[in-house]
């Protein structure tokens, strides 16, 4: 567990895993679903409550996206709004995280504005200010605006940090079988 703070965990699975064929959240690791992995490694990192965005039926807590088929903000966004409290958001398509990763966030995190690993936009640690959710809300909203986490995470002065540990995203049928 953390070290006091009160955060909340997202998971985001709302992709449509186009390059994978198949939904990423219902593909296994180590004998368990993607997305339950996901939000368990959340939990253990101190989570709570865990938010799922994703179109399938599951027993976990889910957000609706009010600006679909807007990239992964949107579901950023979504769990934002379901929530004041600071938010440590994952991937679905990182099952190889480790809770040391997500905790070593959450610390750096503190009284920070947003906080990810050196070289990937996610997972990250957000704030969760009135001013992050319009910022965002404002890029989803907007057709023409461009939806790059990089770019939202300069807007609040977010920080980096590094990790020794591989970030791997397995986003492709190639990728999956480098897992095995």
């Amino acid at each position: 567990m953390s070290t006091g703070n009160t955060f909340s965990g997202l998971v985001l699975a709302g992709g449509t895993s186009t390059r994978m064929g198949k939904d990423k959240a219902m593909l296994t690791y180590k004998g368990k679903l993607w997305l339950d992995n996901a939000v368990n490694l959340l939990t253990q990192a101190g989570a709570t409550p865990c938010w799922v965005n994703t179109h399938l039926d599951t027993p976990h807590k889910k957000v609706t996206e009010p600006f679909p088929d807007q990239g992964p903000l949107s579901g950023i966004y979504a769990g934002l709004m379901a929530t004041t409290q600071p938010m440590l958001i994952v991937p679905v398509d990182m099952p190889t995280l480790t809770t040391g990763q997500l905790q070593a966030l959450v610390d750096a995190g503190e009284n920070k504005e947003c906080v990810y690993f050196e070289g990937a936009p996610l997972p990250c640690y957000l704030k969760n200010t009135p001013q992050q959710r319009e910022t965002i809300k404002n890029i989803v909203s907007d057709d023409t605006a461009r939806k790059s986490l990089y770019s939202a995470w300069h807007q609040f002065n977010a920080i980096q940090i590094t990790t020794s540990l591989p970030l791997d995203n397995f986003n492709t049928p190639e990728d999956v079988t480098e897992l095995e």
